[in-house]
């Protein structure tokens, strides 16, 4: 009986077609100390990345990765985004199409005793078409 079992599955295994999604893995060094993509988005054209990088000045500012890569995994662009007033914090994996075919991420921002919200948009090329500040809370303890 383990036999036929056996028999039926290479004969499945071998007869019928693999269907994959192709993927790729590389190293990529973007000139930051720190450099880390964590979400993903795609379409007919490619891969785009979101993610944070951070610089090596005193008092470490980091700020928004975005990149695209083709369907084989090479580079065709990316753009660093950080502000001096406030870091553009992009940790989390919330890179989304919005309904005007515009990128849009969410973000976090601190400063001195200050945490508020961004929203980034981004067109089809990866420049920064809007940034919004938003939801500013006070840390303190009053």
């Amino acid at each position: 009986m383990c036999y036929k079992i056996q028999l039926i599955l290479a004969f499945l295994l071998y007869q019928c077609p693999a269907y994959c999604q192709q993927s790729f893995n590389k190293r990529i060094d973007f000139n930051y100390p720190a450099q880390l993509f964590t979400s993903v988005e795609t379409d007919s054209s490619g891969i785009y990345c979101l993610g944070v990088f951070g610089d090596s000045t005193q008092y470490f500012q980091d700020g928004c990765l975005i990149a695209k890569f083709n369907n084989t995994g090479e580079l065709l662009w990316h753009h660093a985004y950080t502000s001096i007033q406030r870091p553009l914090s992009t940790y989390h994996p919330n890179l989304k199409w919005s309904s005007n075919n515009n990128l849009r991420a969410t973000g976090y921002y601190v400063k001195s005793d200050t945490v508020g919200g961004i929203i980034l948009d981004f067109d089809a090329h990866g420049s920064l078409e809007n940034i919004q500040f938003q939801n500013k809370l006070n840390n303190s303890n009053q």
